[in-house]
């Protein structure tokens, strides 16, 4: 049964990136701020066109897929869309879906269950939905720094192990 997740654009980017989001429905009903709908959304400034990221998410939230939802009361730690999926998470008790570094932690400090697309793409290996090349071969087209990237290839490798799929 789907988690309920306060979905925040750096965890859709970086999702869009490494081509997981088609996964995303069937572990989350992903509850989306208007902040947040902006930040994506937004045309890129030298073409006034959406990003490729950006046009995909329009289209799933026209389509239903995705939930609207405002807080009721943002916080006000980080930038807007951060701030507004972090206080849906808090007042939801849902899980939140972020990449960016200060918030990942902030939230995990307030008892959030933070995921990031590395910890998504690890499930997704440990659950054999993705193969050991397709896990680190999307890893590697995200964004996410150097040393999530350095714990979650480890992370991997440790369940290719444990799988008996590498020594």
């Amino acid at each position: 049964m789907p988690h309920d997740a306060a979905l925040d654009s750096s965890f859709w980017i970086d999702a869009f990136r490494a081509q997981i989001v088609d996964y995303l429905p069937d572990d989350y009903v992903l509850r989306v701020p208007p902040a947040v709908v902006e930040e994506i959304e937004q045309p890129i400034s030298t073409t006034g066109q959406p990003s490729a990221a950006g046009a995909m998410f329009k289209e799933w939230r026209e389509a239903g897929k995705l939930h609207l939802e405002e807080p009721a009361k943002p916080v006000d730690w980080f930038q807007a869309g951060e701030n507004a999926a972090i206080a849906l998470a808090i007042e939801h008790g849902y899980r939140l879906l972020l990449d960016d570094n200060p918030p990942y932690h902030r939230a995990t400090e307030q008892g959030i269950k933070v995921v990031s697309t590395a910890d998504f793409i690890a499930a997704l290996y440990g659950e054999a939905r993705l193969n050991y090349t397709e896990a680190v071969a999307r890893l590697k087209a995200t964004d996410i720094n150097k040393d999530a990237m350095r714990k979650t290839l480890e992370l991997i490798a440790r369940i290719a192990q444990a799988k008996g799929e590498r020594p």
